[in-house]
């Protein structure tokens, strides 16, 4: 059970300063919110176009594709000296970190460092505003989507990705 869907109602609420929000979330969150946030993000970094999002009894992060056939699979570590060579995904706010156990796909060694806010805030906006989205022309949602990207300090590619996985991570949420 994550409090996750409570994390984003904060985020949601706030008419001021969502920023500050979401830093002020990412202070609340606990080791299972940093789990299922980092499934998300590491299935939209790494993972295929479609695919599906699990774990295994020990934490384990499950990619697979639409199939069901192995992607990756990956586990969140505390960052430190000794993790900080093995992670493919670094938090700025955070003391936790992706590390890529098994990749059956994925053949770069790339490593990625993001805001946990901005996650949150792109969850928040996947979960609450990308269906308004949808009635806008494709002018306008595209340039929606590139000035939300630019304010939650997420690469507009990025951005689209995690929108897509969305639907995949939300069973997670509850």
């Amino acid at each position: 059970m994550t409090n996750i869907p409570n994390l984003l109602d904060l985020i949601w609420h706030e008419s001021v300063d969502k920023t500050r929000a979401a830093h002020e979330a990412v202070r609340k969150m606990s080791r299972q919110d940093w789990l299922v946030i980092a499934a998300w993000d590491v299935a939209a970094t790494l993972g295929p176009s479609r695919g599906i999002i699990s774990f295994s009894d020990s934490e384990e992060i499950l990619i697979t594709d639409e199939m069901g056939r192995p992607w990756l699979s990956a586990s969140l570590e505390l960052q430190g000296v000794e993790s900080q060579a093995r992670c493919s995904i670094t938090y700025k706010e955070g003391t936790y970190c992706v590390v890529v156990n098994d990749s059956f796909h994925v053949l770069q060694r790339r490593r990625y460092e993001r805001k946990a806010a901005g996650l949150l805030l792109g969850m928040q906006f996947a979960r609450d505003s990308i269906d308004s989205l949808l009635f806008k022309s494709r002018d306008l949602r595209e340039a929606e989507m590139s000035s939300f990207a630019g304010f939650a300090e997420l690469d507009i590619e990025h951005l689209y990705s995690l929108v897509q996985w969305y639907p995949r991570i939300h069973p997670f949420l509850d």
